[in-house]
């Protein structure tokens, strides 16, 4: 058997009156997600505990079958996904630098820089 797991991670908004109270994702043209979801088996996610919102990293290390006490912490996670070296001692930090701005009545977020950066901190 195959299967596809398929994260829409983040794909839930708020409604707008822009939109006619709909939310972004209610108001797309969306014919072939629309056709995927009538096909596959749907649902949603509580990775911990109800009423307690995780983040992204924390919701998928528990989702393929972490502890959640093993969690390293994101900075890790990233520099792991870009092949930096992990080394004892060290505390790995990630930054994302972004800014919003208002054009026609809808907030856009812009990415400036997406780095990891290693810093080290000795005892």
């Amino acid at each position: 058997m195959k299967i596809v797991l398929l994260l829409l991670d983040g794909l839930g908004d708020r409604p707008h009156s822009v939109l006619n109270g709909k939310t972004p994702l209610e108001y797309a043209y969306t014919p072939n997600l629309d056709r995927l979801c009538k096909n596959a088996e749907t649902r949603i996610m509580i990775p911990w505990k109800q009423g307690l919102p995780l983040g992204t990293e924390v919701a998928h290390f528990i989702l393929f079958g972490y502890d959640m006490k093993e969690f390293p912490g994101r900075g890790i996670i990233n520099a792991l996904s870009r092949d930096v070296e992990i080394e004892d001692n060290a505390v790995y930090l990630c930054t994302s630098w972004a800014w919003v701005e208002e054009e026609e009545a809808f907030p856009l977020r812009k990415d400036l820089l997406r780095i990891c950066l290693q810093r080290r901190f000795w005892n």
